[in-house]
């Protein structure tokens, strides 16, 4: 080829390139290569990939692969995916992860910082094509600091979010600030101060005593009115409330924890507008969620952010106009700020790509560009970041009090979103529930935040130290075990065990291991393993350490351990799980309430319960039995219950409804899955000759229980809690596992209990019985994983060990099977229904098969729509 050939193809070329992209003075940065992925919410992807053009001009050698996730469940399936240190084919791990600016703080331990000056460069090296004759505006200095960047050109809540120690954490994408949305056609001129809109309110509310015809203002409500948290944060903001000592990790927004005190103040300013006797009073419940109140005419005024337009409509041609925030100083207006901001995440730190770090965080920082920022606001319809676009962007009117506030924006450091706006939500909730004075209340969730916020985490980094995570749902008392493995391992320090409350131990534990912060080994209920598995490492050969056994692993956990173990834990030919403890499901008999109905039916002679006392004492063998026991001991007035034999047959107040259920169908001879695992049976015959359908059989045997036509009738709906109900003396018996006696031990220390098998089906000489327990695992995330296995191999050595009388220690290793004629006085129920116990698969979302399970107990769905709903979640992947 010639010089001059050459030289006319590149002119061509970069023509092409410049007038296809829309942009000129493009660098080449990186001559790396491999693909970065960029995970955002749905419905933001096109604006993304607007800038991955940009950025693939100047790295050539990368592609950008952005994965839009439903909002719904954005945060557990990014937290889930890093955890597992890997994704699928439709969510690949995410190395740039957009998020919510609140998420920052409980995720900064998953993310690396942004090398320095990158966002410097990123502003420099690019700017867009304009117009002959178009003025560029004015860029921002050049060589600043990643730090000076986030001060400078935005807005105060960048600064607040983004900077942590020396460094910079990520980049804004968008800034959406609380505004004024009101009704023009009854406020001429919107009120600027707190001070007017509480004239305004007392001018414009039309009520009668506590009933509210008009509203003038939505306020003062944690339930209908959207974004609660925010509006009545920024009310103790803009009074100069410090909310968070972050240093000592305390939560000061009760100032002094008098009535003087700012954040007092703010929080009795906004509760009086949904206090009945209050002058401002304005708002309840009644009139439903506040925009949707203001959209219908049912108030005047809402609070809001640009993002609620959706939910009011268009506002060109409405009634409805917007307004900025009112404040309490207007020489220093405060409004508070939601945004988008793009991080890098861990993921990207590849052992085999050095440089995807750096690439990755040079995608990042083009949102920083001025001309980036302002594309993307257009594309997405949003208000920029940076606070010099938004003084040149062009968007209809309806923006302009939401560009005017860009740089008004604050928020306050969340530790974690849900537990901080709880506390503020609890705080209302005791002013307007419990009538406590708002210093009481202020002072009350500010104590409570304190202690989560100086909460033990579980995260241990002592490199002799092996960390240990127990949910609060199980019993297993470790520390016998612990102390046994640290006299045979003297190089470890200790095994620190911490214990999390069940609602928080899922979340939790994903964030933990998705910052690869551990812990060393998970405690995973045995249903929830095959949703875990993904985020845990397969135990390696000879863990299990079979003593004198010539079998490998999965033969020994097959043949010398309770069945569930084997298929609860095993997975592609992989052992994920092995428990230390193991728990059937069992009759508990308040023997307090049992000799009290005694000694009332010896009074009576000839008593039909007195009569068939050992029937009481030996314990019902047979599920006919139980019928037998509740007709005679069942105290009713007429169709009214005033004392029932068993907590049974419902769904919602009947502690492991779904486990009874799951047992009688298996029971009956039926199946909960098929072999496949993808399809529930429970509505299916045996076959075309034999039409029984065993989850019928089960449902009907169990609902059986709750009507009120059978001589048997012990239990609906108005009863309390089961367990609850036990030990309180309001039931004589209940179905429970071993560690719900200390639940019931702990309402009731004086409580008297004594356990008896699992009743059977008639005619089933093999019974089934139904397990529950924990498995030990070894997450991912652990750095001390050799450690750990050898931690559950010891473990497993002491359970061999047989069970005693009274011990919270059940071995999961077989015992031999009781026949179930033989059952009745074979003593303690768990030192035998291991061997015979069943479980079954859950899928990856085991909460919803059992709730499916309940609504079918509660009569909210048929066995039909319960069979197919329960088939629909097993298909169901995380991933």
């Amino acid at each position: 080829m010639s010089r001059r050939i050459g030289i006319i193809l590149i002119a061509i070329l970069g023509i092409a390139l410049i007038g296809g992209l829309g942009y000129f003075g493009y660098r080449y940065i990186s001559s790396g290569s491999g693909t970065i992925t960029v995970w955002t919410i749905k419905g933001n992807e096109d604006a993304v990939k607007q800038v991955a053009t940009v950025f693939n001009k100047s790295h050539r050698g990368y592609k950008i692969n952005i994965v839009p996730v439903a909002e719904s469940d954005y945060e557990m399936k990014a937290l889930y995916v890093l955890a597992a240190q890997k994704g699928s084919k439709d969510y690949p791990a995410p190395d740039v992860w957009i998020m919510p600016n609140e998420w920052m703080e409980q995720h900064r331990n998953k993310l690396v910082p942004a090398p320095e000056k990158s966002l410097d460069s990123a502003i420099q090296n690019f700017k867009i094509k304009r117009a002959k004759g178009e003025a560029a505006p004015q860029f921002p200095a050049k060589g600043r600091t990643n730090i000076q960047v986030i001060e400078q050109d935005y807005a105060p809540i960048a600064k607040s979010d983004l900077i942590n120690g020396d460094k910079v954490w990520g980049v804004p994408l968008n800034m959406d600030t609380l505004a004024l949305y009101y009704d023009k056609s009854k406020v001429s001129a919107p009120p600027k101060t707190w001070t007017e809109v509480v004239n305004l309110t007392k001018k414009l509310t039309n009520r009668s005593d506590s009933t509210i015809n008009q509203s003038a203002i939505a306020l003062g409500d944690n339930q209908s009115i959207n974004h609660f948290a925010d509006i009545m944060s920024i009310l103790m903001l803009q009074s100069g409330t410090k909310m968070v000592d972050e240093n000592s990790k305390v939560a000061t927004f009760n100032g002094d924890g008098s009535g003087t005190a700012s954040g007092v103040k703010a929080l009795d300013f906004y509760t009086s507008f949904s206090k009945p006797g209050r002058e401002t009073y304005s708002w309840n419940r009644s009139l439903g969620q506040s925009l949707k109140a203001l959209k219908d005419g049912k108030t005047t005024m809402a609070l809001g952010y640009l993002n609620d337009v959706s939910t009011l409509g268009s506002l060109e041609k409405s009634r409805i106009a917007v307004a900025p925030l009112p404040q309490t100083d207007t020489n220093n207006p405060q409004t508070y700020g939601r945004y988008l901001v793009a991080t890098v995440t861990k993921q990207a730190q590849s052992a085999t790509n050095e440089k995807k770090v750096t690439a990755a965080w040079d995608f990042v920082s083009l949102f920083a560009n001025p001309d980036v920022s302002q594309q993307y606001a257009e594309k997405q319809h949003v208000t920029p970041a940076r606070t010099d676009v938004a003084k040149r962007v062009t968007l209809s009117t309806v923006y302009k009090p939401f560009l005017d506030q860009v740089g008004l924006a604050i928020d306050w450091q969340k530790t974690e979103v849900q537990v901080a706006d709880g506390a503020i939500n609890d705080a209302i909730d005791l002013v307007l529930k419990d009538n406590a004075t708002p210093p009481v209340a202020l002072n009350t969730s500010s104590k409570n935040y304190t202690a989560f916020l100086q909460t033990d985490t579980g995260i241990v980094t002592d490199p002799g130290v092996i960390t240990l995570w127990q949910s609060s749902d199980d019993a297993t008392d470790f520390k016998p075990i612990i102390d046994n493995f640290l006299q045979d391992n003297s190089d470890v320090k200790r095994v620190a065990l911490s214990k999390h409350t069940s609602a928080r131990y899922e979340w939790e534990l994903l964030s933990a291991m998705a910052a690869h912060a551990g812990p060393d080994i998970a405690i995973i209920q045995n249903d929830h393993m095959r949703r875990y598995a993904a985020t845990l490492q397969a135990f390696p050969k000879g863990t299990l350490n079979p003593a004198q056994q010539r079998a490998d692993d999965l033969l020994a956990l097959q043949k010398l351990y309770n069945p569930p173990v084997y298929t609860d834990n095993v997975f592609d030919g992989k052992i994920y799980g092995v428990p230390a403890n193991f728990e059937t499901l069992m009759l508990a008999v308040n023997y307090d309430v049992y000799t009290k109905r005694s000694n009332e039916e010896l009074e009576k002679r000839g008593s039909e319960f007195t009569k068939n006392e050992n029937k009481f004492t030996d314990g019902p063998m047979l599920w006919d039995d139980l019928k037998e026991l509740s007709r005679l001991a069942t105290k009713r007035d007429g169709a009214t219950l005033t004392l029932p034999y068993i907590a049974i047959g419902t769904g919602n107040n009947v502690a492991h409804a779904a486990d009874l259920y799951a047992v009688l169908v298996k029971q009956f001879g039926g199946t909960l899955t098929d072999p496949d695992r993808n399809v529930s049976g429970i509505n299916l015959p045996f076959s075309s000759q034999n039409t029984t359908v065993a989850g019928k059989e089960a449902e009907d045997l169990l609902k059986s229980f709750t009507q009120p036509q059978n001589n048997f009738y012990t239990w609906n709906s108005s009863q309390p809690n089961s367990l609850e109900a036990l030990a309180d003396g309001k039931v004589m018996a209940a179905f429970i596992y071993p560690r719900d006696v200390q639940i019931i031990k702990d309402r009731n220390p004086k409580v008297q209990l004594r356990g008896f098998s699992l009743p059977q089906v008639k005619n089933n000489t093999d019974p089934v019985d139904f397990a529950s327990y924990f498995s030990m695992t070894v997450p991912l995330a652990s750095a001390k994983s050799p450690m750990a296995f050898k931690f559950i191999s010891s473990s497993l050595k002491q359970s061999q060990s047989a069970f005693t009388e009274g011990s919270k220690f059940i071995s999961p290793r077989k015992p031999d099977p009781v026949k179930t004629i033989d059952r009745l006085d074979s003593g303690n129920p768990q030192s035998f229904q291991g061997a015979t116990a069943t479980s079954y698969y859950k899928g990856y979302y085991p909460e919803a098969i059992d709730a499916i399970v309940t609504n079918l107990m509660e009569g909210k769905v048929n066995l039909d729509q319960a069979a197919d709903q329960m088939s629909q979640s097993l298909k169901k992947r995380i991933l």
